[in-house]
């Protein structure tokens, strides 16, 4: 580690300053043999470009602290002696040094209405509750950060699906750990809508209003991320991405559901029963790292995705992907659809009739996938948008049907 720091020593001193902000050019050559280093060890948890964040948001920290007009420009090391380059380097090879670290992950969801107070833990890494005005630091909630607009609306903080994580979380979407969590999240409320304890409240909008409804800039939903590693000061937000933040808003408990109805009238504790009970399957498939479960959980995916996609020619892609992760694709292109389609029959219909019929079917999805995938296509018709539904139901049901056996 001694060579490490010598590394990022190094890399600060020679980091050049514009207007608050490191000039990528002063310091990017000096910091590639550092980040060789880093991911020789570290590779499972932390990327390339994360360690190019952590670099930059550390430097920019302490920047703020003495300068909060952002007007500082120079050598790093020799800023009227502000900046101790040996506390930054420490900072930075703490971070490091400490990774993998345990995170605590929340995702939200604003549709639900009753649920219980007490924390719901489904298993030892996946629980649902409420985030508290106790539980968020205060610069958090005066800076403007939370751009999900939960702090100084009528409901600032709300329930959480909360996923505990090892790894390293910076301030990026696209750390390897948000990305895991991201994962189980979609997996857990997919599931979640196909068992029927949530549902998709899709607005009965007129055709003018959906159109519209295209064009609106998203209010995205913040994310917040606890570091357990060292609780007493990490705490900050990520922007979840614009299509999930949609799909999350549309997320809402089922109400209508008999289990939910029963459980609700009969008090808190058998409310909470009733939510491990809907999601311990869901959450078991999202926390396993089985082989076998690896295509359902890829085709779940790939489902959730579709139903974020508003572009129906995209949304269809995107379901005959989740058909083909969880069918298999390992056959040779020219059986590819005679394979999947015989896979489909027999997974899902129990006589020859239906399987017939379901073959038939099939080979249509897959020939006008073909279709728009070669660019003898550019968009779905009208009148083939039925295969497209019906491939949805199909993926749904793959994904019941194999889930089922995954507990066999």
């Amino acid at each position: 580690m001694e060579s490490l720091k010598q590394k990022i020593n190094k890399t600060l001193k020679n980091c050049e300053i514009k207007n608050s902000m490191p000039d990528f050019n002063s310091y990017s050559k000096n910091l590639q043999p550092f980040i060789n280093e880093v991911l020789k060890h570290k590779k499972e948890w932390i990327t390339t470009s994360s360690i190019h964040i952590l670099f930059n948001n550390e430097i920019i920290s302490e920047l703020i602290k003495h300068y909060p007009d952002m007007n500082a420009s120079g050598n790093l090391s020799k800023l009227h002696n502000k900046i101790d380059i040996n506390k930054l380097s420490e900072s930075i090879m703490n971070t490091i040094e400490t990774i993998p670290r345990e995170s605590l992950i929340c995702f939200p969801l604003p549709g639900f209405g009753q649920i219980p107070d007490q924390e719901i833990q489904i298993n030892a890494d996946i629980s649902i509750k409420k985030i508290t005005e106790k539980d968020i630091p205060p610069h958090l909630k005066t800076s403007g950060f939370l751009g999900g607009g939960y702090y100084g609306s009528s409901n600032p903080f709300e329930t959480y699906l909360c996923i505990r994580e090892k790894g390293y979380t910076g301030n990026s979407p696209e750390d390897l750990t948000f990305l895991s969590a991201l994962s189980k999240y979609k997996q857990i409320t997919h599931l979640g809508i196909i068992y029927g304890l949530f549902f998709n409240k899709q607005l009965a909008a007129s055709s003018l209003f959906a159109y519209l409804g295209r064009h609106h800039i998203i209010d995205r939903l913040d994310v917040f991320i606890f570091d357990l590693t060292n609780p007493s000061e990490n705490v900050h937000p990520i922007l979840m991405p614009d299509r999930v933040s949609s799909i999350t808003r549309k997320i809402g408990i089922n109400e209508d559901n008999k289990g939910y109805q029963k459980s609700l009238s009969e008090g808190e504790e058998s409310l909470i029963k009733y939510f491990k009970k809907m999601l311990k399957q869901p959450s078991e498939l999202a926390s396993s790292n089985l082989p076998e479960a690896r295509p359902i959980q890829t085709a779940i995916e790939w489902a959730f995705d579709a139903s974020t996609t508003e572009d129906d020619t995209v949304s269809f892609l995107q379901t005959c992907i989740g058909l083909e992760a969880i069918l298999g694709d390992n056959a040779g292109n020219e059986s590819l659809t005679k394979t999947l389609a015989d896979r489909c029959a027999y997974l899902i219909s129990p006589g020859i009739e239906g399987r017939k019929k379901l073959k038939e079917n099939f080979t249509k999805l897959y020939d006008l996938r073909s279709a728009l995938v070669h660019g003898r296509k550019i968009r779905l018709k009208d009148e083939e948008k039925y295969l497209f539904e019906w491939g949805k139901n199909i993926l749904t049901l793959s994904i019941i049907k194999e889930m089922g056996n995954l507990k066999k």
